[in-house]
């Protein structure tokens, strides 16, 4: 279940009212015809209600914090293959981090949220 290729993951410059179609992705269909599944859409099949955003907690705008809006989108991705089974996975960003330039005492320092996973064997 990889659809990023497909358009069906989508991105927001502002909330699901944003909520646009992705252009080809020859990656992640690559990614799938190598027999690998994405283990956050497995858990999350609806990408309207659980998008999973990993960028970016820190740029709201292009150009740090002054260009046009970026858009909120899952870039960041847990994939797996054979028997395994993912039961949750999650996007995660520490604390509630502020926009660059602003961002020096942030807790969480990526400019990424983080994909965990856990899976049955």
């Amino acid at each position: 279940m990889n659809a990023v290729h497909a358009g069906v993951d989508g991105c927001s410059a502002g909330g699901r009212e944003g909520f646009v179609r992705h252009p080809p992705r020859p990656v992640s269909r690559a990614v799938q015809q190598a027999g690998l599944t994405d283990a956050y859409r497995v858990v999350h099949p609806d990408p309207v209600t659980k998008p999973g955003t990993t960028w970016s907690p820190v740029y709201p705008r292009h150009n740090g914090s002054t260009g046009v809006p970026e858009p909120r989108d899952r870039i960041d991705f847990v994939q797996s293959a054979g028997r395994v089974q993912a039961t949750s996975s999650e996007a995660v960003v520490l604390g509630t981090p502020t926009a660059v330039p602003s961002h020096q005492d942030n807790l969480w320092s990526s400019d990424h949220a983080a994909v965990t996973t856990r899976f049955r064997f």
